[in-house]
């Protein structure tokens, strides 16, 4: 049973690392250049994952239910259209920033160019508090879906309920530190960009948002015939 549940928690930590988590955290955290709030994304993305698993898997093992395979396939569809919105509103924030190259002259006669947007100083960079309800949102909707319905068919089929809800315990703190882990790789480039390369910043944003969306089209279309 120890070796079970420490695959559990493993489990979780791989993850954390699939294309469609990896996906919706990175335009998640693209609009900030603080790899520490990057990180409390991540971390509140792993939260609300756990907290739907957990509850769902509670009701599955009290109330004897199960999860049909429909319903996660409309759960899976659910995140398609997310990850499109995601990645659509990377894109809509940059085109509203807007960005172009400009030449700086000093005083002295000597100039250079600098890439400029017309980036919000209170929008961006104003300080947060609090968790960010939206990011557990998108967690609790990515824990019903796919290999979140797995997990918790798993989790049912072992011996006592204590070792099942344990299991899910130790597949979120795993999810959790796993996301921490992808948000912080994710906002480094992000963040050194941001500081000394905003035209590099601007295109890796971008990609992050094309990215997402193509991700979010590919799934909503594989599980389009469970709303047929």
């Amino acid at each position: 049973m120890t070796g079970i549940l420490l695959l559990g928690f493993l489990i979780g930590m791989q993850h954390a690392f699939e294309a469609d988590h990896v996906a919706a955290v990175s335009s998640m955290v693209t609009s900030g250049t603080s790899v520490r709030r990057a990180v409390h994304h991540g971390l509140a993305w792993g939260l609300g994952h756990s907290l739907i698993l957990g509850a769902v898997t509670g009701l599955m093992i009290g109330f004897g239910l199960s999860v049909d395979e429909k319903w996660s396939a409309i759960f899976e569809f659910g995140v398609g259209i997310l990850l499109v919105v995601l990645g659509a509103r990377v894109l809509l924030r940059l085109w509203r920033e807007g960005g172009a190259w400009r030449v700086h002259r000093h005083s002295d006669g000597k100039a250079h160019i600098h890439f400029v947007t017309a980036e919000s100083e209170r929008t961006e960079h104003a300080h947060r508090h609090g968790l960010p309800l939206g990011t557990i949102s998108i967690g609790m909707v990515h824990g019903l879906a796919g290999s979140g319905s797995i997990l918790m068919m798993t989790a049912v089929g072992l011996d006592t309920p204590s070792d099942a809800m344990l299991y899910v315990l130790l597949f979120g703190i795993g999810s959790m530190i796993g996301m921490g882990i992808l948000s912080a790789i994710i906002a480094l480039p992000l963040h050194w960009t941001g500081k000394s390369l905003k035209a590099g910043n601007f295109a890796i944003q971008g990609v992050i948002g094309l990215i997402a969306i193509m991700i979010g089209i590919t799934i909503a279309a594989e599980n389009a015939n469970a709303l047929m």
